[in-house]
Parts: structure tokens; sequence; C-alpha cells
């Protein structure tokens, strides 16, 4: 333990003289200029204090102040060409931070502008997902025409025989699909005669009770009378519980295949407009 106490003066000492000798490496210039400084104090301190002994020793004073001038001149020079070295790769550095800068600027500008045209091409994807997905009757509007309708059905059994008719163009494969659920979801809300019928359909324009246009009825599904001064109640019960599905359907008065008694659904081909 004790050797090991001794030994820590001599480490320190090693570790000084390396870290001193590595300095030295990496800046001669400034060791020369230290070297010339004290030889120049060699010469003018017994010049100033000690003037017998300059007297004696003047030559050899001479000379080594004549040495230590040219020590430190010539490690003034290798500090010069070291600090513009310095400057050269100060400058080279800040050349490069610069470019660097603008890379980035230009990068980020470049991510922006692609962030721009990613959005505008989800916007338009959106879009053209929305124009070819089929419609189809949610679960959630399915339980909330269902919910509308059953109990009142319930309280009115005469009710489940009301005359129900579901037209569409048998051409129209997504609005035949869709034709289907409609009348799925009827019947199992208790009404019992639903009849469809594929093939024709009235058109949208059939003297419009709400004065809706065609674009204006989003998901394209109509509901036609003979007289709406004379129609069955289940009409606007029907009609009530789609819009409460959000289903939004148009009346439309008159046209074939209807009577005082019925109702004739018309599901046209699907809105361009929703």
């Amino acid at each position: 333990m004790r050797s090991r106490v001794r030994c820590l003066p001599m480490i320190a000492f090693c570790q000084m003289i390396s870290e001193c000798l590595e300095f030295g490496l990496r800046h001669p210039g400034l060791i020369l200029v230290l070297f010339g400084v004290v030889g120049e104090g060699i010469e003018i301190i017994p010049d100033c204090f000690f003037k017998p002994f300059h007297k004696k020793h003047e030559s050899k004073l001479k000379f080594i102040g004549f040495v230590s001038w040219s020590v430190l001149a010539f490690g003034l020079v290798i500090e010069l060409m070291e600090a513009s070295n310095l400057d050269n790769k100060v400058s080279e550095l800040n050349l490069k931070a610069s470019v660097a800068y603008q890379r980035a600027t230009t990068n980020e500008l470049t991510v922006k502008l692609l962030e721009s045209t990613n959005l505008g091409l989800r916007t338009e994807l959106a879009k053209l997902e929305a124009a070819v997905q089929w419609r189809t009757i949610t679960p959630t509007q399915e339980a909330t025409i269902t919910n509308f309708l059953m109990p009142v059905i319930a309280l009115n059994p005469r009710l489940k025989k009301s005359e129900i008719f579901l037209c569409t163009d048998s051409g129209d494969i997504e609005a035949m699909r869709y034709t289907q659920q409609i009348g799925r979801v009827l019947k199992e809300s208790g009404f019992s005669s639903v009849t469809q019928s594929a093939g024709w359909s009235m058109p949208s324009s059939t003297n419009g009770w709400d004065n809706l246009s065609d674009f204006e009825i989003p998901t394209g599904i109509g509901l036609a009378i003979k007289n709406r001064n004379k129609y069955p109640s289940f009409v606007d019960l029907i009609y009530e519980a789609f819009v409460a599905a959000d289903m939004r359907p148009a009346r439309n008065e008159g046209g074939i295949f209807l009577t005082e008694d019925n109702l004739v659904i018309n599901v046209w081909s699907k809105p361009q407009k929703q």
C-alpha cells in the first residue's frame, strides 16, 4: 500500500510531461517563442540588475541573446504559418457549414413540397375511392332503421302487409346490391310484403315532391307515391326511418305501377356527388 502511495507523485509527473510533449508537438512555434523569451530574459536581466556579472560575461550573454532572438523570430514565423493554416481551415469549415445549411434548407423545402404533393394525392385518392366504393347499409344504419320501425309495426300489426316495391335497373350491379340490402332491412323491421323488381325504375326527375335535382339526392334513393294528398301512413314512417339513418331519400309523386295504397322505392345509380 505504501509503495503505491509513493508512486503517485511519479505517475502525476510522468502524466504532466506527456501532456507537455503533446502540447509542444501540436504547437511547436509557441514553444520556440517561449524559449526565445526566456533566452532574451537571460541577457536583459543581468544587464539591469547584475552589472558586474554582465560585464564579465558580456560576450556570452550577447550570443545567448542573439540565439534567443533568432529562436523567437523562427517561432513567430511558425506561429504565423499555423495561424494562416488555421484561418484556411476555419474558412473551409464555414464554407462547408454554409453548403450544409443550404442543402438542409433545400431538403426542408423539398420535404414540404413532397408533403404537400402527398396530401394532394391522398385527397384525390380518397375521392377516387369514394367514387368507386359501393353503397352499403352499415350496421349502425340497419340498427337505426329497425329500432325505428319495429316498435311501431309491433303496435300496428296491419302495417306488416303494407305493399312496398323496390325498383332498380337490372344493368346496375351496385344499385341492385344496394336494393337487396334495403329490402332485407325492411323485412327484418317487420314488413312482410316487400317485392323487388329489377329491370326498371322511375326517373329521379319525376314530379319531385322535395324539389331536389339528381345530384342533391345523396344516396340515390326515391320514395314514390301516387298522390301526395292521399297516401298510406307507413310512407312517412319509412321516410323518417331512412332520414334518421342518414340515407336521405327523395320523395316523388306520380308514376307507373302506383296505387293509393302502395309505395315504390326507386334505387337509382350511385350519384356522382354525395
